[in-house]
C-alpha cells in the first residue's frame, strides 16, 4: 500500500517538525532527543487512533478527548513524583 506508506511518512515528518520546533523554541528539557520524543508522541497518537478506529476504547468513544488530555500530560510531564536516578 504505497499511499498508506506515504501518508505514514508524511505524518511522522510532520510530528518530527513539530517536536523540532518545540526544541528550538526552548519548550522541552535540555538534551531532549528529537527522534525519541517524536517516536514517543507519534506512538501516543497512533495508539489512541487505533483504539478509537477499532472500537476498543475501554472508556468508550466519548472519553477520547479526556484521555488525550490526561495521557498527553503524562507524556509531557511524566507521572513520577521525582525524577529517577541518573544512569551511570
Amino acid at each position: 500500500y504505497p499511499e498508506l506508506a506515504a501518508a505514514a511518512a508524511s505524518a511522522l515528518l510532520s510530528q518530527r517538525s513539530a517536536v523540532e520546533a518545540c526544541v528550538n523554541a526552548g519548550l522541552l528539557v535540555e538534551g531532549a532527543e528529537i527522534d525519541a520524543v517524536t517516536l514517543a508522541s507519534w506512538s501516543f497518537v497512533h495508539g489512541i487512533s487505533a483504539l478509537v478506529v477499532s472500537g476498543q476504547m475501554p472508556m468508550g468513544p466519548d472519553a477520547v478527548e479526556m484521555l488525550l488530555d490526561h495521557i498527553g500530560n503524562y507524556l509531557l510531564f511524566g507521572v513520577l513524583k521525582q525524577a529517577p536516578p541518573a544512569a551511570s
